[in-house]
């Protein structure tokens, strides 16, 4: 499976656009897709109390600054107390239903040996306050234009406090 640590050479990397990850369908998807563009990795789980604000909030946010080369990319997990019993295609059909337009792969674990590469990189290049390892769901990485990971905000900081990070990072 792409993006396992037996598959890749490994986590060091210039930015995220060395990795590749799983869609929905199972498809390879390369993150240079995303060159040029400011990104919002976050690992969700429909079952969250977090759910419907971090959704809301992310949509809002992707449609303020769409036109600025903005996406929010969405990794579901059931890792981190099982609140995400659906398969990534449900997931998918789920946003879909509630409107929310968002780059939805495949489940992930997001700590441990089947962590995707992007995950461990992001993991290694924005600690967490306790370390490296991903604490809960809705855990948000903030990606640069240049593919380097500028910012990570844990389950508790709504997206809408992030606008201001994200002007900053556009006016860079």
């Amino acid at each position: 499976m792409v993006g396992r640590m037996n598959d890749e050479p490994g986590i060091s990397a210039p930015n995220v656009y060395q990795f590749k990850v799983i869609d929905t369908e199972g498809n390879v998807v390369h993150m240079r897709k995303y060159k040029g563009e400011v990104l919002m990795i976050v690992n969700v789980a429909t079952r969250s109390g977090f759910t419907d604000l971090n959704f809301k909030q992310l949509r809002e946010l992707q449609k303020i600054y769409e036109d600025r080369k903005f996406k929010v990319l969405v990794f579901p997990s059931d890792q981190l107390g099982n609140q995400e019993p659906k398969s990534a295609r449900e997931v998918l059909e789920w946003a879909r239903e509630r409107e929310y337009e968002f780059d939805i792969f495949d489940k992930i674990d997001v700590n441990g040996p089947n962590t995707p590469l992007l995950w461990r990189y992001l993991k290694k290049c924005k600690r967490g306050m306790a370390g490296d390892f991903i604490k809960w769901n809705y855990t948000k990485f903030i990606v640069d234009r240049n593919g380097q990971p500028v910012g990570r905000y844990g389950p508790a900081v709504p997206p809408s406090k992030l606008a201001k990070t994200l002007e900053d990072i556009f006016e860079r």
